[in-house]
């Protein structure tokens, strides 16, 4: 409960910051030496990978955010598969598991969740190397903790998508501002000039003082203005 607090309080930190904390705080929660986070990309069919170690010579060598496609993550994405917790007890003696790089960090159990979002997985939450047995309780605290993250993450990113659609529809406005204002300065000039122009038509033409050629002239003048427009 005192991890829960302290993440809901992290709404205005990075989300970087925020990942790292909850991963932190997983290992101690579940006892574990290892953990990560993968999001889940339906569209693409790919896992964003974050990792951490509090083993500092077995470091997993796997770059944060390096995308890889789910159907070749082997047994780190039954979960996903299964759409339920999956815990392996005795991890180096699963036959079905692909191996991984040398420098990898050994795992001897491993323990993985999905976290839904609206029926669909959005990321896998995963812990290894507990000294004892990983169990149902575990499984239960992983998941409710990451599903917690989820949601803090999940309502960091549309406030920051709300921020960035406003900060756009400012930035429009403003170019149309600039931009009537700019067309407004261009259309003065020819306007101000026909509007001058028959002013003093109609005038001369009161007075009797405008004759066929004049006004053909004027009338000429005026069209040649217009075009300008």
């Amino acid at each position: 409960l005192e991890a829960l607090l302290k993440l809901s309080q992290m709404i205005d930190s990075s989300e970087k910051v925020i990942i790292n904390f909850a991963l932190e705080e997983v290992i101690n929660l579940t006892s574990s030496d290892m953990t990560y986070l993968h999001f889940v990309d339906p569209e693409h069919k790919t896992i964003q990978f974050y990792t951490s170690s509090k083993l500092e010579n077995e470091k997993c060598k796997i770059p944060d955010k390096a995308h890889n496609p789910i159907e070749e993550a082997g047994i780190w994405a039954d979960c996903f598969h299964q759409q339920k917790p999956v815990i392996h007890n005795d991890f180096p003696n699963i036959k079905e598991k692909k191996g991984y790089p040398d420098d990898h960090f050994k795992l001897n159990r491993h323990m993985s969740v999905p976290i839904f979002d609206n029926q669909g997985i959005v990321a896998i939450a995963g812990v290894g190397n507990k000294t004892s047995p990983y169990d149902v309780i575990d499984a239960e605290q992983l998941s409710l903790f990451m599903s917690n993250l989820w949601a803090i993450l999940k309502r960091r990113r549309i406030e920051q998508e709300l921020k960035m659609a406003k900060e756009r529809a400012e930035a429009a406005n403003r170019l149309k501002s600039e931009f009537l204002s700019s067309m407004s300065h261009v259309l003065r000039t020819p306007l101000g000039g026909m509007i001058n122009m028959a002013q003093t038509v109609e005038k001369l033409a009161k007075k009797g003082r405008l004759t066929d050629a004049k006004r053909t002239k004027n009338m000429r003048e005026i069209q040649e203005l217009g075009h300008h427009l």
